[in-house]
Formats: C-alpha cells, sequence, structure tokens
C-alpha cells in the first residue's frame, strides 16, 4: 500500500489507540478506491483444499 506511509507521515503526535485505529481506518478506505478486482473471487474458499491436494505427502 503505497499510500499509507505518505498519510502517517502528516501526523506528528499519536493520542492512544483509538486515534491510531481512525487514522489507519481513514487511511484503509482512500487506499481502497485503488485496489483492483480479484479475477476468480468465487473460487478461493476452495484454494486450500487444492492446494492440500497437490501438496507432496
Amino acid at each position: 500500500m503505497r499510500y499509507t506511509p505518505g498519510l502517517c507521515q502528516k501526523v506528528k503526535r499519536w493520542h492512544g489507540g483509538d486515534q491510531i485505529e481512525r487514522w489507519v481506518g481513514s487511511e484503509l478506505l482512500v487506499a481502497g478506491r485503488q485496489f483492483r478486482k480479484v479475477i476468480g473471487v468465487n473460487h478461493i474458499p476452495a484454494l486450500p483444499a487444492a492446494m492440500a491436494k497437490d501438496a507432496p505427502p
């Protein structure tokens, strides 16, 4: 996430955990606009089973 470090640098003082969570949450909302859709997202739940089947014993 290349946008998060730039936004965090603007904060001079962190006041408690609640403020940190608010800033990180707002940064993720801003960065979320840049995320791409995952192709084949419906097949992700079956991925661990398929990987376990092909793994060596």
